[in-house]
């Protein structure tokens, strides 16, 4: 099966182990990605080679006319042997201290002394007094710069390769080119800074980089805003140029490297950041025409102190030098200067000459890793006297009042010995829920199962907590939820203990009968619907997290007892915040909602929740969500989606902490989902395809345009619209958009949505409507983000209302793109990449609109897409956790998804499967979000990579596992539902011992016949509908799904068919006999068939399904009432089958349908004959239900385009029905030998860093196979 050509993508981003340079694959768990990490990890690289400080006179006073100014600069150095020494200005200084704990430098040196505090560790400015003889001086002493100097090398083996719109640089420190490379040394600095400001009070922190070409003299110094700057923990950077209207100097040279000033700069600093080693782009951020040098850094060391001079031939001298500058006394030699390891200076001024035994022109060359100065040209000698760090106080640096920087920093996230990350708040704030379940548990079950006569004690904080009552909403109150909490947290007590007995008596035969999959369901739904819950576990999490995070209490008391100091700031903010809006929002109703916003903000901030206020603020500025895009789709190469969404949920639950009604943390899901949905989803929207269903919408949106604005008093708007109203019909739009679509079709390398929007820019310039090309670009970019909001397929086929809904908030954002070209002047590829949508731009969408029905509905769409790509992603998990939705998307669903994203979809996960799976939960959201009840877990699954998508994808292969894997619900911010899936500890279980002398049923016995099968938890058999699981037979195919062999013979599978008829059959081995198997809490079960299309170009679900008239079939996914159709009672039969590592193998059952007892109290059971199943009263036929092995079915494979400046491109095939492991893959005849297959995943891939060359296009056939049959397909592959 043939599919369309697509550019080349690698599966996996790469890069160089630190301090080893060796190629492997990124750990998600080392990385930490936001704005204030970055400036953490900074400050850290500054600070381990040394600190140096610059010194402000802020004012002074004293007994003396005219004092002597103290020196300018302060610096810490830390030695070879680690220990740190002080110099103020050159003097060394021997007293001296560091307070951590009040982070407080104190000094004295005869008539010089000082103390200067830092607010908090992470301070890169403090204040305070130096004393020099009578007067003290009031100074503010800033952290200074640290410069590195690169070297450049173009055959040490470095290259770029492109991953879509991302690019990363690729290099081997450990390998033999970098080591026999020829290196041209001193060719370019880099300097790096933390720039402190206020921000709505506060203090926050920028980093900042300079570049300086040592040839040429050109210095390059980027604003903020025109770069991104990523420096992860284990010091890995990433450096980005990133403003498209600014460009990096060209600055060419006459000798050594072209061009030096980085568009993409990637190393890692060595242990005490004094080197690094990497990779430069230049020239152009792209990798056809950009060029590519290994890079070397080496931190410019700036010499202070006091040197001793030895010379046999005179008495020995002093020396002093301060910051690569020589001294004589206080007094500086003007010619003096630092090049590397060297001071120099060409002409001494005469009365200097007479104070020192140094030559009027000279030269001192300090040797590497040692203290030995020598003054060369001269037999002369030194070495700098010393001083070292006292010992201080390990106690950790907290600040004296409350800092924002400090809220940036909290997180609930830890490693654990695998270095995946968990929420361990969540995991305490469990423990106390379990405690609080024992606590209500029935007190006979307690005493009797676990041993405690007395129910156990509660801390003060968790039993006020214990004993809040829900508040049952009306739909609750008819489901029986009275919100009282001792009663509902008795009702737990059986199935937690269903879910717990047998990991405390696990040799008793009847551990294995009770039900624990079913309880664990059960739990979760009783936890995720209740409203005790509702109320307490955000309570819970907060206590725990106030108990872990102490300084949390510190920004509570703060913003409380200071209301009426921070309302004034509120307000100050607010004037501003509103003065920008009014000059920068055209829409006028988009500004009056965002006015509303505002004041509607501005409002609670002042009630008490000023800290509140200022993280949403902080966290919602164009720059950090700027980063968030940058991160999203890969636009820095050292991220992952699993760091991002971390930072979402961290983002969340600190707001939820600081705003008990988490009004600011709702409001900041809203502009996350709002901005993903105008900046980030745009990024994947393909324009390759058919356009002609934009063409109508476009005209709409334009038109509306046309009507508000032609009589508007701006003039650029006013010509905006009419040149809409004399230019646009539809031959014109429809010219216009092919100009789009064929821009985008001839992209070359990855897909870029600015790339194609530049393009096409050049293609409107040359046309006479060049002016209406613009806009429709806009529009049309506009329209695809409300297609995807709105679910919109075919425009002709919307209500007038519908229609009137997309339109109205499509020229909101088309309005706001478009002033940005007509009134700023920005080109249409800035407005989606430099510019960036602001959420202030699309405030009418923020104010009124919901994402969930887009976020199900591109969850379902997209789930459908993943589950036909099976290869792509890692498997482990039940297809049923993710719910029916997550297996059974709506055709309308998936198609929407495959029209506006086409081949995007194959490339983003064919290129960064490990990030797009996260990136893409958090663009699409999550199934289970309109099921959430808590506040937190609401933020949790609309941001984070939910549980839902998380479960769906890894599962695959899989049709039948365990609905819970470790890990997986640690993406949720405060939600029992997985956490219940680890057994509960049981403190105090006594084991009742039996009477020996007559038969006395265990207490697991007892328990399981009494309580469990009451609860429906008991299983007679020892197995039942939901115990099957998906398994690997040692040297045998994986059992993945399940057949219904009718009375258990061979030669009567059920059979799905395409048409909805069902039918009975041997086995197929293929997915029209083989199922996914669903069952919900109360073990109802649903039969799931994923066929493929007619032309086997897709998949068509089809679900067991009894009819009002009792008729048998295989229907699309019913819901509301009619989902009951789909539901089958199971009642085991016996006959259960294990294999020796007891994995259930097979069963025998007998299904009747749950609608029609429950609607006409008559059992209608799944039976059948003369191969035609049925459902009926009579026929009750026993099912064999056994686990079973599949076949590889509907094969595809990408046309494979390869550009001669690609490295490390990875392709990979997909599968309609993936069959089952272990599986061969071939092809045929052999790939280039610059290409290589991967025989167990039929990942076709570039040979690590091999250039490819020019290869015409033939054709080959891939095949894949297991012992159950193959599954083939053709493809061609070319080198350009």
């Amino acid at each position: 099966m043939p599919l369309k050509p697509r550019p080349p993508q690698p599966q996996q981003i790469t890069h160089p182990t630190i301090g080893s340079g060796h190629m492997v694959a990124k750990d998600p768990a080392k990385e930490k990605e936001m704005h204030t990490e970055t400036v953490a990890n900074t400050l850290e690289a500054l600070k381990k080679h040394h600190r140096a400080y610059s010194v402000e006179i802020l004012s002074h006073h004293g007994g003396e006319k005219d004092p002597k100014h103290p020196p300018d600069t302060i610096t810490i150095k830390k030695g070879a042997d680690g220990k740190e020494a002080l110099y103020v200005g050159q003097h060394a200084v021997h007293n001296w201290n560091w307070d951590k704990p009040t982070n407080t430098l104190t000094f004295k040196k005869g008539e010089l002394g000082g103390r200067i505090e830092f607010p908090h560790e992470e301070s890169v400015q403090g204040f305070g007094t130096i004393r020099h003889a009578l007067t003290s001086f009031s100074v503010k002493a800033t952290l200074k710069p640290v410069t590195y100097e690169l070297a450049f090398s173009s055959d040490a083996g470095a290259y770029v390769k492109q991953d879509g719109p991302a690019l990363e640089l690729v290099w081997d420190a450990s390998g033999d080119k970098w080591k026999k490379a020829t290196w041209d040394n001193n060719v370019l600095s880099f300097t790096c800074s933390i720039k402190e400001k206020t921000f709505i009070g506060q203090k926050t922190y920028n980093v900042i980089v300079n570049f300086k070409d040592l040839q040429t003299g050109v210095t390059y110094n980027p604003d903020e805003g025109d770069f991104s700057f990523i420096l992860n923990p284990s010091f890995q950077a990433v450096i980005r140029h990133d403003n498209s209207t600014v460009p990096v100097p060209s600055d060419p040279r006459s000798d050594g490297p072209k061009h030096v000033f980085p568009y993409l700069l990637e190393f890692t600093f060595n242990a005490v950041a004094s080197s690094f080693e990497g990779a430069v782009l230049t020239k152009a951020l792209d990798a056809k025409t950009g060029e590519v040098y290994a890079v070397k850094g080496t931190v410019q060391n700036t010499v202070s102190g006091t040197l001793i001079m030895t010379d046999p031939n005179k008495e020995s001298y002093l020396v002093e030098v301060s910051h690569g500058r020589l001294m004589v006394g206080d007094e500086v030699v003007p010619s003096s200067r630092q090049v590397g390891d060297k001071i120099t200076w060409d002409s001494m001024p005469p009365h200097l000459a007479e104070a020192t035994d140094l030559p009027s022109t000279g030269t001192l060359h300090f040797p590497t890793n040692t203290s030995e100065v020598k003054l060369l040209g001269t037999v002369a000698t030194g070495y700098a006297f010393s001083a070292s760090q006292p010992a201080t106080s390990d106690t950790r640096a907290t600040s004296t009042s409350p800092n924002g920087f400090d809220l940036l920093n909290m997180s609930q996230f830890k490693q654990d010995g695998n270095h995946n990350y968990y929420d361990y708040i969540q995991q305490e704030s469990m423990q106390d829920f379990y405690t609080i379940v024992q606590y209500y548990m029935d007190a006979d079950l307690r005493e009797k199962y676990m041993g405690m006569a007395n129910p156990p004690s509660l801390d003060p904080t968790v039993k006020q907590i214990a004993d809040t009552n829900g508040s049952p909403t009306k739909a609750q109150r008819a489901n029986g939820d009275d919100g009282v909490a001792s009663t509902w947290y008795k009702t737990l007590s059986v199935a937690y203990l269903t879910h717990a007995l047998p990991s405390v008596f696990p040799d008793d035969a009847y551990a294995g009968k009770l039900n624990t999959i079913r309880a664990q369901k059960w739990l979760k739904t009783q936890t995720s619907t209740a409203s005790v819950y509702t109320t307490q576990s955000s309570d819970l999490y907060r206590n725990r997290w106030l108990e872990n995070i102490p300084m949390t209490g510190q920004f509570l008391d703060d913003q409380r007892q200071q209301n009426t100091k921070y309302a004034a700031v509120i307000d100050q903010d607010k004037s501003t915040w509103e003065s920008d809006i009014r000059d920068t929002v055209e829409d006028p109703d988009n500004q009056t909602a965002m006015l509303s916003i505002i004041d509607k903000l501005t409002r609670l901030g002042k009630q008490g929740k000023y800290w509140a206020y200022w993280l949403f603020r902080h966290l919602t500025q164009p720059s950090a969500l700027q980063m968030l895009q940058a991160m999203s789709i890969g636009g820095a190469a050292a991220l992952d989606g699993s760091a991002f969404s971390r930072r979402i949920q961290q983002n969340c639950a600190v707001l939820g902490i600081l705003d008990d009604n988490s009004e600011f943390q709702q409001q900041y899901v809203k502009v996350i989902q709002i901005f993903q949905l105008t900046n980030i989803l745009p990024q994947l929207l393909d324009f390759r395809g058919d356009m002609s269903h934009y063409t109508y919408a476009v005209m709409e949106i334009l038109k509306a345009f046309q009507e508000k604005y032609i009589d508007s008093t701006d003039k650029r708007m006013k010509d905006a619209a009419e040149e809409i109203r004399k230019n646009m019909n539809q031959q014109s739009i429809q010219k216009l958009l092919s100009v789009l679509q064929e821009a985008a079709s001839q992209m070359e390398g990855g897909y870029s949505l600015t790339k194609v929007l530049e393009e096409a820019d050049k293609w409107y310039k040359k046309l006479p409507l060049q002016a209406l090309g613009k806009l429709v670009a806009l529009a049309a970019v506009g329209c695809g983000a409300m297609m995807f909001y709105y679910g919109v397929i075919d425009w002709s086929s919307l209500s007038a209302s519908a229609k009137a809904e997309v339109v109205s908030d499509g020229v909101v954002l088309f309005t706001e793109a478009a002033a940005s070209v007509l009134k700023r002047g920005a080109a249409i590829y800035e407005i989606w990449g430099t510019e960036a949508m602001s959420f202030k731009n699309v405030g009418k969408i923020l104010l009124s609109g919901d994402c969930q029905e887009a976020i199900t509905r591109a969850s379902n769409g997209f789930t459908k897409w993943l589950l036909q790509r099976k290869g792509q992603v890692e498997v482990g998990l039940d297809a049923a956790a993710a719910g029916e939705e997550a297996i059974v998307a709506g055709e309308e669903d998936l198609t929407l998804i495959q029209k506006l994203f086409g081949r995007n979809l194959d490339e983003f996960m064919a290129t960064r499967v490990g990030a797009a799976l996260a990136i893409l939960g958090l663009v699409f959201g999550a199934i289970a979000i309109s099921k959430s009840q808590t506040k937190l877990e609401v933020a949790g699954n609309a941001l984070g990579v939910t549980a839902s998508l998380l479960q769906l994808c890894a599962s695959l292969g899989t049709m039948a596992l365990p609905e819970t894997v470790a890990g997986v619900s640690a993406a949720s911010i405060c939600s029992c539902l997985g956490a219940l899936s680890i057994v509960a500890a049981i403190v105090g279980v006594i084991l009742l011992i039996a009477d020996m002398n007559k038969p006395h049923p265990t207490p697991l016995e007892s328990f399981a016949k009494d309580q469990a099968s009451k609860a429906g938890l008991y299983m007679k058999h020892g197995a039942d509908i939901d115990s099957f699981q998906s398994y690997q037979p040692k040297g045998e195919l994986q059992k993945g799904g399940v057949s219904l062999l009718m009375g258990g013979s061979t030669n009567q599978h059920l059979q799905f068919k395409l048409d909805g008829t069902l039918g009975l059959s041997g086995a197929t081995n293929g997915p029209d006999t083989v199922f996914y198997l669903t069952t919900d809490a109360y073990g109802r079960a649903k039969f799931i068939a994923n066929l493929p299309n007619a032309d086997n170009t897709a998949t068509e679900s089809k679900v067991l399904t009894v009819n009002d008239d009792g008729k048998l079939s295989g229907s699309g996914l019913l819901t509301g009432s009619s989902a009951d159709q789909q539901l089958w009672v199971a009642e085991c039969q016996g006959s259960v089958n294990r294999d020796k590592d007891l994995h259930l193998q097979s069963a025998s059952f007998k299904f009747y349908s749950y609608y029609r007892y429950k609607n006409h109290n008559k059992k209608y059971y799944l039976g059948g004959a003369n191969n035609d199943p049925s459902a009926s009263e009579s026929n009750q036929q026993a099912w064999t239900v056994t686990m079973a092995s599949t076949k590889p079915v509907g094969l595809g494979m990408h046309e494979i385009t390869l550009y001669t400046y690609q490295r490390d491109q990875t392709f990979l095939p997909t599968l309609l029905n993936p069959g089952s492991d272990p599986r061969t893959w071939s092809i045929s005849p052999g790939l280039p030998d610059f290409m290589e297959l991967d025989t167990s995943t039929g990942k076709v891939s570039q040979k690590k860093g091999v250039e490819p060359v020019v290869t015409a296009s033939a054709p080959y056939t891939m095949s894949v196979k297991n012992s159950l049959g193959a599954s083939s397909t053709t493809f061609t592959f070319e080198v350009k």
